[in-house]
């Protein structure tokens, strides 16, 4: 007991900083990745904003680099350069549509889906897949307390596609998955309860739905 009491006590007390409190602790060091969302909590905001942008254009660095791996596996890109590569990969996790560039080969294809369509990305946050208006569409379920919301963009760019969802825009690269898709969208969001945050609305930016006849209503 003698010998484990100095060995404590030969450990140097470190000192950490929560806001304005300094506290003085004393106990197993810390490793860097035991405990990141707290890491992520107490740094500057210009490291976080500079790590998450770091990160952000190094993974996109590595997609890119497996997308030039292939054979011109991304139609209209080869000729612009490798940084081609690298934008595509961008579009992709932005789900903003693809324009003149789309994989064409089943080489693309699998780099492009290698992220799973419904990554955990936290406890309560989660990606869903919406297909049809874009390829690669994702949805956000930010869950907790009675339920939580669902929030999309490109699903719903005016209320009348929440009365009749077979109506379509003329960006949605797949008419027939994308009403699809925005039915069940629509569905499950009356049926269980949960919010929606559909981003292209001017109002409402946070509602409920629910069913009426053939479609659906917002709940304001």
């Amino acid at each position: 007991m003698s010998k484990l009491g100095r060995k404590r006590s030969q450990k140097k007390a470190r000192l950490v900083r929560l806001g304005q409190r300094e506290i003085e602790t004393l106990g197993l060091r810390q490793r860097f990745w035991s405990d990141l969302y707290h890491r992520c909590m107490t740094v500057s905001w210009p490291v976080f904003f500079g790590s998450a942008a770091s990160l952000f254009v190094a993974l996109n660095a590595v997609f890119g680099f497996l997308y030039s791996l292939g054979h011109e596996p991304i139609a209209n890109a080869a000729q612009n350069g490798p940084l081609a590569y690298f934008y595509f990969s961008i579009e992709t996790l932005a789900t903003v549509g693809y324009g003149d560039m789309h994989p064409q080969t089943n080489y693309g294809h699998l780099i492009a889906t290698i992220v799973d369509p419904e990554f955990q990305v936290a406890s309560d946050i989660r990606l869903l897949p919406c297909y049809g208006h874009s390829p690669g569409m994702l949805l956000v379920e930010i869950s907790g307390g009675s339920k939580g919301i669902i929030a999309g963009g490109d699903p719903l760019h005016h209320p009348l596609q929440v009365l009749d969802p077979n109506v379509n825009t003329g960006f949605c690269e797949k008419p027939d998955e994308a009403a699809a898709s925005r039915h069940a969208f629509l569905a499950r969001c009356a049926d269980e309860g949960w919010a929606i945050a559909p981003t292209h609305f001017l109002v409402p930016r946070v509602t409920k739905v629910r069913r009426v006849a053939d479609g659906f209503d917002l709940m304001q």
